[in-house]
């Protein structure tokens, strides 16, 4: 018998090596890689709005949006921008289910039910946001307490945090009033009396409470817990009644040693009396707002937040509205209010 050459037996060995790993001999080894097929997606722009009147339909007075709600569309997610309302997302043709983040609304806003929605879309899809209101006004804050809130002539533009405030929520919702409720030199209790009448008055969505500073004054109040909490307690409570919403701050601090009406002693109380203020919020459903913290960290000195022993500079007012601001756009999934 004829023997194979040694170069032919070489190359069949090799090729039977190459086989034997799952080679070929002719080419990449492996099997063809299959192509992954592209999935086609389509934009589509979602507007959160407030439905003022809950019935699910965009209806041309309804001008409120609403940032920062988180929209979900499968795997898909969005938030929606300031003033606007607006957030686009890529969604695969066909029919999809878009959701809204509860956890992402402002205080006591809800999301609405699940809203199929057909991909490509035809026109912007409307989400509309409920708020429990009864018939109070949507969008209209009422600033309630004493000449913190009212304002010192001369010191800024006269109005306190509250022009200020209301222009920055306005650049955020798109629209924005804050109605003036502040009165000199009255306590808690007087604010429990006043309440009523204020909220029948102004009908607002929302109410912005801060008093006690001037509690101090009464010698009955220095212990504490004093008439303070009992007063606020009462001051919510009839908010929540009336189908509104509270907001309740904390005490600032004082000016210590400003004059004899800012002892040291007087700032440990302030502090004691916001461990109280934050239970009431706590237990009532309000939301605690604290403009005490937000003054101690705002690295300035208490002397260049103030023009007297109480009341803030326009610096001060600037921290405060910045707060308030804060407190009533933030994402907040303790209070869904079920009312």
């Amino acid at each position: 018998m004829e023997r194979c050459p040694v170069r032919l037996r070489f190359a069949i060995l090799t090729l039977m090596f190459l086989t034997a790993c799952g080679g070929s001999g002719l080419g990449p080894s492996g099997p063809t890689p299959i192509a992954t097929p592209q999935v086609t997606t389509h934009p589509v722009t979602f507007v959160a709005f407030l439905d003022e009147n809950a019935n699910g339909v965009y209806e041309t007075n309804e001008g409120t949006r609403i940032p920062g709600a988180e929209l979900v569309v499968g795997a898909v997610k969005g938030t929606t921008a300031a003033k606007t309302g607006e957030a686009t997302l890529q969604i695969p043709a066909g029919s999809a289910t878009l959701t809204v983040t509860a956890a992402s609304l402002p205080p006591f806003y809800r999301p609405p039910a699940n809203i199929t929605v057909s991909v490509p879309a035809t026109a912007q899809v409307l989400v509309p946001i409920t708020l429990p209101r009864g018939s109070n006004r949507a969008n209209v804050y009422m600033a309630f307490g004493d000449s913190i809130t009212n304002g010192e002539p001369g010191v800024g533009d006269g109005n306190g945090y509250r022009r200020m405030l209301e222009a920055t929520l306005g650049g955020h919702f798109g629209t924005a009033e804050v109605a003036n409720r502040g009165r000199d030199a009255t306590y808690s209790t007087d604010g429990a009396d006043l309440i009523s009448r204020d909220l029948s008055n102004i009908q607002p969505a929302f109410v912005l409470v801060y008093y006690g500073t001037n509690d101090w004054n009464d010698l009955s109040c220095r212990q504490l817990p004093c008439f303070t909490t009992v007063a606020l307690r009462s001051i919510v409570r009839q908010i929540n009644q009336r189908g509104s919403h509270a907001f309740l701050a904390s005490l600032l601090p004082i000016n210590t040693d400003y004059d004899n009406r800012a002892p040291a002693s007087r700032n440990e109380w302030v502090v004691a009396q916001n461990t109280l203020i934050k239970q009431v919020a706590e237990e009532e459903g309000a939301v605690y707002v604290d403009t005490h913290d937000a003054f101690m960290k705002s690295g300035r000195a208490l002397p260049a937040l103030f023009v007297d022993h109480i009341h803030p500079t326009a610096v001060g007012y600037e921290i405060m509205s910045q707060t308030w601001f804060s407190a009533i756009t933030k994402a907040y999934s303790k209070i869904l209010s079920t009312s």
